[in-house]
Order: structure tokens, then C-alpha cells, then sequence
């Protein structure tokens, strides 16, 4: 029988017309590639001696085949010997037409290549595989076509930059390290899927990956009902014509991709995908076995695989796949949540574009205001209902700030409105309402199981059938993916919490003595969240539930029914408990979490079981958080307090001198949501412990701090103030210190002497001044400086402790303070 050359060329015959200078020129190029594994054991020293012949021998004998010809082709072309480059080109064409009859008709051998050259510079007639792609696009462009962050019926689709990445890397330049096996993971709704289908389609419209001569899509979702078959029949190739297409391609060692998409959505049980591996694409086998067995690389070894998953699943796939690139999908970025917004209100039907386009900023203003809700926009499937949402409240010209105040806000307004009555006739119907409540309760039980996909067993429990679930998908709260008819899932995952949400809180209200598994003291457990990351998403939206006019708005649309009562659970012991459920929670999510209720009297309840708090404010949202709260505290006792530069602008000297009317909105904002929170000083009359530490305030937020401080109802006796800035801090508070009465404790540390100075001994030369403490630990100034401070402490009656810690000293100044402390007062 003929031997076939897997090269399609003869590589000896190319390198041997290479002539010295040349051939060096190859050799030095080819080091500079990202060189397979195996070719990493062959010393520098074997290559530079080498001739032509024996390069050629080394590189077959330690490279894949498909990556020796598009490496010989590019680097021929790189040292201006195209003749040659033209000439590989021509002879692997002509190779594959001589491909002998027997080969294509045979059982498939595994493919020997990693990567090939583009063929986008060989002319002439349509090769077969153009012709399976057009087949291939036609088949899967209908089946796809709303599957792009849909605006209804319309489709939108925003390039983002982690499907730039993903195309980078599945169209490799010569220095492109191997992609062998990529996995594309994130949080639910940042785009995985729409990413994967879109190189699809784009592959099959020869516009991305042309490396890849042959591509094929496998849905985990679908694969989860197939029943066992055949590789060759889980990859669709009945069709003859396009079976013998992918056979002569393996044969000829070219590259093919497989797309994996959701590898979380398998249910498999464990071990199954790792067990009677097989390599034969003719053999009937369970559809795990075969997915198994092309993921451990048993089937179809050298091809690339594109695998799409929740991040949280990962351990599961490096158990499959061997040292894969991770691609993580980061949604939308600033640009491209503008994008989406201005492509989804443009052209609105009946109104001009520009007017659209208004819409769209008056939309995304209102949701930037909400950081929590703008950073979740990044996520396509939450920004396209936040956008759906927001164009229904404006057509009835709803207050937008309202809505985008919180989660729940949001996304209940989106239920309420998208099954309101004048889109749904059925919306108070009894069949209606038993419907949404049996949706809450898929919902509740999928997170509760981590289960991302809702399969007919789930419908059948609660004696659902999946034809009657149309109102549910076509406004958007369940996803029909059309790769899977007996499969859906929540469009968004904010959706499932809320709908979840109503369960707990319903239970919640329930007088049961057994224990549910819907139980919020469950749900709380580290444990259970460590468990179930999700778990924590779902206590916004049941501390949401519990404000009084968004149970009304549930009543009303839904007939969900909820007490008012139910908050007080949160402020009372359970039985057998020592502590209230509030008070298993951290003190950020607690104060998140009220603010989320924004039910005023419900919070001044809450802030009554604190006397001491610990605030770390990391981000503007926090400050927000905090001063809805506090301002509705008067219990406190102590009070800790640690500002990131995040929460205000930097103290820019330009930006400092502009005045009030010019500051920016975000600014302003900020400033008065700081206002309320230095209200806390009035409102907590027993407020006696304050520390401000490693803290950054530009100087709007400084000088309303030391306004409201001295009008503060509260009597102050410690107050720790370390290492806070801008650098008047110190001289600016300690001068509201002047004449403090109740004051005996005051600990400077991190501060400058010199700014400082003046106002500290003003504090310390006031009769009023009663300080037994003082503590100026690690203040920078000159040694001579504390020649002139000493002297204030003869005049000081109260103080009998000082801290000079970390401070340098000149023996002159030492003697001084020892001569001073000895005197009498």
C-alpha cells in the first residue's frame, strides 16, 4: 500500500535548499517560537550543528505535524524564501486531494497535530470544508438566534475584551504559547455561553479560527438526556459528505476544535466521566463516557478544547483536563456597559435617535448611582434586564432612583412590571398565582442544591408541566435553551435569590417547630455559605422583602402572602439560641442588609442591640450602608472607624480650592451621605469611645466632621485618632478638642508635631482641659521641636500619663521633660 506522508511535504528536501546563512536564519527564528514541550530536551548545541536533513529529522521526530507546517511556511515567508512557503502550500493541497479512498472510508485515527497554518492565502475552488460550514451555520444560526443578550426580539451583542482574549488565543501567532485546552469560567450570566456560540458562528463564517479546519459544539446541557451513542453520532455527523470531511482531516493531522460549553451543568454522577475511557469514535457508549474520554484527551488527543464553566466548579475540571489556560469572563467593562445601553435604547420605535440615546444616559446615570447594582451590570444577562426594567418604569414615568436604589428594588419592580396588568390579564388568576409560587420554590430548592439547570424530574415534583411555563419564559425569568428542549434555568441569578427569597421569608413567618430546609438560622451558617457562595447573595433580597410596601407590591401582583411581623424574628432569640439571628451575621452585612429593607423603624429597632461597632469603610457603597443605619442608632457606646482612599477623591490641591456648587455629583453625593453618618455623634448621647484610624478624608469630609463633632450631643472621654490624613487632621480636631470637659484619654499617633503644635497646646493650656492621658506616639517633627512643646505641660493641671512611643528625643529635650514632670503643680 502507498505510504502517506502525514506532513503532506517533504521537510528534508525544503531545508536542504536552504543555503548556510539561511538556514541559520530558520534555526534562530524558530527558537524565538513557543516550542512544544518535547522539543524543550533538544540542547542549543544539537541545533546550531545540525544541517538541513538532520533538522528536519529532529523536528518530526519531537513536533506535532500540523505545528511543523504552519511553522515552516510562516518562518520561510519570515526569511524571504516565499518560493518555498508556496511551494509546501502546493504540495500539502495536492497531498490531500491523493489522499487514498481506503483512508477516507476508514475508521478515524487520532488527529498527530496541535496547530496548522491559515489557509486563507490558497486560491482556487471551494474546498470541502467550506461547504460543511456553511451547512453547519445554517443548522445552528436559527437555533441560535436569540441567544445574544436579547432585548425581546431584538439582538444585541457588545464585543467584550474577554472574547478578544479567547479570540487571541484561537488564532495564534507563531509566538503564541499552545492553547491545548482553554476553559472559559466565570460567575452565571457573564457571557461564557454567548461567547463560545459567537466563535462558533464566526468560525463557520470563516471570520475567527481558521486554524481549525473542523469545529464542533457540545451543549453539557443537552448531553445530559442524550442517550449513548456514538462519538462520531454525539458530534453530528450523520451526514456522510461531512463524516468524510472530518475523517480526511484527521487523517491529514489537521487541527480541530471541540467547544464543552457548561461543564457545570453536567449531573453525571461523580466518577462517571473518568471511568471505561474509550478511543473509538464508531463505539456505542454512554454519552459520559465519551465526554469523559474527550476531555482526559483519550478521544481525539492533539485537538483544542474550549471548555465553558462556572468559576466555582473548577476543582472539577482540573481533575479532567491537564494544566488548562484559564480565561476568566469579566462581563462588561465601563465601555462596553455603555455600549450595551446605548444600543439598547437606540432607535426606540416612534421616538428620534438622539432622544433614545438620552434614555440611554438617564438610564445608566441612575444605576451608576448604585454601586453594588452598576458593578453587577457587568453582567450581560442582569444588565439587559436592569435595562428591560428601567424602559418599562420610564414609559410610565416612574421616579428611575427609586428603582435603582437597591436589589430588591430592581429587580422586584422588574416582576411587577413585566406581570403587571397591562401585560398580563392573568396576573391575579388563581392558576397564576399557584404557578408563581411553585417558580419560588424551583427556585429556592436549585440554589439550595447548587443545581444550575431545571431538568422535567424538577417540574414533575411539583406536578408542573413544561408547556405550561410560556409566561414564565417569555418574560424573561426562565431561560429555554434551544440546544435542550427538557432543560431551563433562571435567566438571572438575582431573579432565582429574589423568588427564593420570598420562600424564606415566608417560612420564616410560619409558627413550625420542625426545621425547614428553607430556615434563615440554616442559611446563615458559615458552613452553609462557605458550601453555597450563593447562599450570601440571598440575604439582601429577604431583608428586602421585609419592608412593608414591597410586601404590599408581592400581595398585589403575585398574591404572595407575608406578614409585617416577620422582621421581628431578626431582633428576638430563637428558642435554645443565645443571640438574635441579626446577630449571626457580620457587621457589614448587617448594616447591607438593613440598608436593603430601607425601613427606617425596623433599623432603629436593629442598631438598639449595638453598643459597640467596627466600621471598615472600604467603598462608597459602605458609606452608604453605614450612615442609613447610624442615623437611626442611639445605643452606641464605642465606635472604631477605618476610611479607604476609595470612599472619597483624592486630596487634590485644585480640586480642594473649587467651590461647593462646582464639586462633582458623585462628590457631593458622598459628602451629604457623609453628613448623616457624623450625625451618629448626635444622636448616640452615650458615645464616649471614638478611634479613627489608617483613615483617608479629603478636606470637604474633614471639615464636616469637625463641625458636627463639637455640636455632638455626646460626651466624648477617649478619642484615638492614628495615622489619618490630609495632614491637618490633627491640628483641625484637636482644636475642636479645645475646652472638651468630658475628654481624659487622647491618643495622636502617626501625626505631625509641626502642624499640630499650636492647636495641642491650646487643648493642653485650657483650664478646662481635664486629659489624664495623652499619647503622641510615632510623630514626625524635629528632635528641637518638643524643646518648645514641654514647656505647655507646666501649665497643664490634669495629665499624669504620657506616651512618647517611637519618637526620637535629644538628651537636652529629655532632661527638660524629666525636669518639668518633676515639678509640682
Amino acid at each position: 500500500m502507498e505510504h502517506f506522508d502525514p506532513l503532506g511535504f517533504n521537510l528534508k528536501d525544503v531545508l536542504r535548499k536552504l543555503d548556510k546563512t539561511e538556514l541559520n536564519n530558520f534555526k534562530r527564528t524558530l527558537r524565538s517560537c513557543s516550542l512544544p514541550d518535547t522539543m524543550k530536551q533538544i540542547n542549543k548545541l544539537t541545533m546550531d550543528l545540525a544541517n538541513g536533513a538532520q533538522l528536519a529529522e529532529i523536528l518530526t521526530d519531537h513536533c506535532p505535524s500540523a505545528w511543523i507546517k504552519r511553522v515552516t511556511v510562516q518562518i520561510l515567508e519570515e526569511i524571504n524564501r516565499v518560493d518555498l512557503a508556496e511551494l509546501v502550500v502546493k504540495q500539502i493541497e495536492e497531498a490531500v486531494l491523493k489522499v487514498p479512498e481506503e483512508k477516507v472510508s476508514s475508521k478515524p485515527r487520532e488527529p498527530s497535530g496541535t496547530l496548522t497554518f491559515p489557509w486563507n492565502f490558497v486560491q482556487g475552488a471551494k474546498r470541502p470544508e467550506d461547504k460543511q460550514k456553511e451547512e453547519w451555520k445554517t443548522r445552528y444560526t436559527a437555533k441560535w438566534k436569540q441567544n445574544f443578550w436579547p432585548k425581546c426580539n431584538k439582538e444585541i451583542y457588545v464585543v467584550t475584551e474577554s472574547y478578544k482574549t479567547l479570540l487571541a488565543l484561537c488564532n495564534p501567532k507563531i509566538e503564541t504559547p499552545f492553547a491545548h485546552a482553554i476553559v472559559l469560567h466565570g460567575p452565571p450570566g457573564s457571557g461564557k455561553t454567548t461567547m463560545a456560540k459567537q466563535l462558533m458562528l464566526e468560525w463557520s463564517e470563516s471570520k475567527q479560527a481558521q486554524i481549525f479546519s473542523c469545529a464542533f459544539y457540545i451543549s453539557c446541557r443537552e448531553v445530559n438526556n442524550t442517550k449513548p451513542c456514538t462519538f462520531a453520532h454525539l458530534l453530528s455527523m450523520d451526514n456522510p459528505s461531512w463524516r468524510d470531511c472530518v475523517i480526511r482531516d484527521l487523517i491529514l493531522g489537521k487541527e480541530f476544535l471541540f467547544v464543552v460549553d457548561g461543564f457545570d451543568e453536567l449531573t453525571f454522577p461523580a466518577g462517571a466521566l473518568i471511568r471505561d475511557l474509550c478511543g473509538d469514535w464508531n463505539t456505542v457508549k454512554p454519552v459520559e463516557v465519551l465526554l469523559g474520554s474527550l476531555l482526559k484527551r483519550k478521544m481525539a488527543p492533539h485537538a483544542t478544547l474550549l471548555v465553558t464553566t462556572r468559576t466555582q466548579s473548577l476543582h472539577q475540571i482540573f481533575v479532567m483536563m491537564d494544566q488548562p489556560l484559564l480565561v476568566e469572563t469579566l462581563g462588561f467593562l465601563e465601555q462596553e456597559k455603555q455600549e450595551y445601553f446605548q444600543k439598547y435604547f437606540e432607535d426606540e420605535e416612534g421616538e428620534e435617535e438622539d432622544k433614545g440615546e438620552g434614555k440611554a444616559l438617564r438610564a445608566l446615570k441612575e444605576v451608576r448611582c448604585n454601586a453594588d447594582l452598576y458593578q453587577m451590570a457587568s453582567l450581560p444577562t442582569a444588565c439587559g434586564i436592569f435595562c428591560l426594567c428601567l424602559e418599562l418604569r420610564m414609559k410610565k414615568g416612574e421616579d428611575l432612583s427609586l428603582t435603582c436604589q437597591t436589589y430588591t428594588s430592581m429587580f422586584l419592580n422588574f416582576l411587577c412590571e413585566v406581570f403587571s396588568s397591562e401585560t398580563c390579564e392573568d396576573h391575579l388568576n388563581e392558576e397564576f398565582q399557584i404557578l408563581f409560587k411553585k417558580i419560588c420554590i424551583l427556585a429556592a430548592n436549585s440554589l439550595l442544591e447548587q443545581v444550575p439547570i431545571l431538568c422535567e424530574e424538577d417540574f414533575l415534583t411539583l406536578k408542573l408541566n413544561l408547556n405550561n411555563l410560556h409566561p414564565m419564559v417569555c418574560r424573561h425569568i426562565l431561560f429555554k435553551d434551544s440546544s435542550s428542549t427538557h432543560c431551563l434555568s433562571f435567566i438571572c441569578l438575582g431573579i432565582q435569590q429574589l423568588l427564593a427569597a420570598i420562600i424564606f421569608v415566608q417560612e420564616l413567618g410560619q409558627e413550625s417547630k420542625g426545621v425547614s430546609k428553607y430556615s434563615i438560622q440554616n442559611m446563615l451558617s458559615r458552613e452553609a455559605r462557605l458550601k453555597n457562595p450563593d447562599l450570601s447573595g440571598l440575604l439582601p433580597f429577604v431583608f428586602g422583602l421585609l419592608n412593608e410596601t414591597r410586601i404590599q407590591e408581592l400581595k398585589t401582583t403575585f398574591g404572595c402572602q407575608i406578614s409585617t411581623e416577620v422582621k421581628r424574628k431578626f431582633l428576638e432569640c430563637e428558642s435554645g439560641e443565645n443571640k438574635p439571628l441579626l446577630l449571626l451575621m457580620n457587621m457589614q452585612e448587617i448594616l447591607s442588609c438593613l440598608y436593603e429593607s430601607q425601613e427606617e423603624g425596623f433599623v432603629k429597632e436593629a442598631m438598639v442591640l449595638f453598643e459597640d461597632i467596627s466600621l471598615h469603610l472600604k467603598t462608597s457603597t459602605d458609606l452608604i450602608h453605614a450612615s442609613f443605619c447610624l442615623k437611626n442608632s442611639q445605643n452606641l457606646q464605642t465606635m472604631s472607624l477605618k476610611v479607604e482612599k476609595a470612599v472619597f477623591p483624592e486630596n487634590v490641591a485644585a480640586l480642594e480650592s473649587t467651590a461647593k456648587h462646582q464639586r462633582s455629583p458623585d462628590e457631593q453625593r458622598m459628602l451629604t451621605f457623609w453628613t448623616d453618618f457624623c450625625d451618629t455623634f448626635n444622636s448616640n448621647k452615650k458615645l464616649v469611645f471614638l478611634d479613627i484610624h489608617e483613615s483617608f478624608l479629603n478636606s470637604s469630609a474633614l471639615e464636616i466632621l469637625c463641625e458636627k463633632l463639637p455640636s455632638a450631643s455626646c460626651c466624648l472621654q477617649k478619642v484615638v485618632l492614628k495615622n489619618i490624613s490630609p495632614d491637618d487632621a490633627y491640628e483641625k480636631l484637636c482644636l475642636i478638642f479645645n475646652g472638651y470637659k468630658t475628654i481624659s484619654h487622647l491618643i495622636l499617633q502617626g501625626g505631625n508635631l509641626d502642624s499640630m503644635h499650636h492647636s495641642l497646646c491650646e487643648v493642653l493650656k485650657n483650664p478646662a482641659c481635664n486629659l489624664k492621658f495623652l499619647s503622641l506616639g510615632s510623630c514626625s517633627t524635629a528632635a528641637q521641636k518638643w524643646d518648645d512643646f514641654f514647656p505647655v505641660l507646666k501649665v497643664n493641671q490634669s495629665l499624669i500619663f504620657l506616651d512618647l512611643t517611637d519618637n526620637s528625643l535629644l538628651d537636652k529635650s529629655a532632661k527638660l521633660l524629666c525636669n518639668i514632670w518633676k515639678e509640682p503643680k
